[in-house]
């Protein structure tokens, strides 16, 4: 594995219990809440090459939300608006990662492993760009009816069918090595048959600098 770059330093794979964290603490507590397009994956869906959607990154730094605003790249959106966002992404298998870290987070977003700047060269190359999330993805072989879902919609490859004794079936298996914890499989299965086991402290998480010290705009300015 490759250092990562100072950039991506308090980058981590959000999970689907996070989307519950997002809609408590996150978006709720957040001063004003801006939606753009993925600029990973708006030219990809632009050019046919990708069917998911774009309008899918969250920000919540004040100076981040001015200039988006000012540039016309962004739109304020209300909280409402943004529950459906993540449960839009989330039902299409988008991998969520937040930027900030602990409970300074900048910004949220939403992507795949064949657009996404900080997952793609994790995934396909090595590199140390992204956190993984607290949890690991488990499986139930007994709930599993092989469907092949879970593997689709896993952006880390880390699913696998494989024979289970006593069954004729092939059940789903995850590699914990490859696994980051994001939930998509869990928002897909059909029988209930993966979950989310919490795994690592809070600890785990990086914390990142507070966004009102990054930033020389007050959140007023975006009411």
């Amino acid at each position: 594995m490759c250092e990562s770059p100072r950039v991506w330093e308090h980058s981590s794979i959000a999970s689907d219990p996070l989307i519950g964290f997002c809609r408590r603490y996150i978006l709720k507590e957040a001063p004003a809440i801006v939606v753009n397009d993925c600029p990973c994956r708006w030219l990809r869906v632009k050019e046919g090459d990708c069917d998911k959607p774009t309008w899918s990154c969250l920000h919540f730094s004040p100076f981040t939300m001015k200039y988006l605003l000012d540039n016309g790249l962004g739109k304020k959106i209300s909280i409402d608006e943004a529950y459906k966002i993540c449960d839009k992404v989330a039902e299409a298998g988008l991998c969520p990662t937040v930027s900030g870290g602990g409970p300074n987070v900048a910004q949220i977003c939403f992507c795949c492993s064949d657009c996404c700047i900080v997952l793609r060269p994790t995934i396909k190359y090595g590199y140390n760009c992204v956190a993984r999330s607290r949890y690991q993805c488990v499986v139930d072989p007994d709930l599993c009816n092989g469907c092949l879902i879970c593997a689709d919609r896993c952006q880390f490859g880390a699913i696998e069918m494989v024979k289970v004794p006593g069954s004729k079936e092939l059940k789903a298996s995850v590699d914990v090595e490859k696994c980051y914890g994001c939930g998509s499989c869990v928002v897909g299965c059909p029988t209930k048959a993966m979950t989310l086991k919490l795994l690592r402290p809070v600890e785990h998480i990086p914390i990142g600098p507070s966004i009102t010290a990054l930033d020389d705009v007050e959140a007023s300015s975006l009411t």
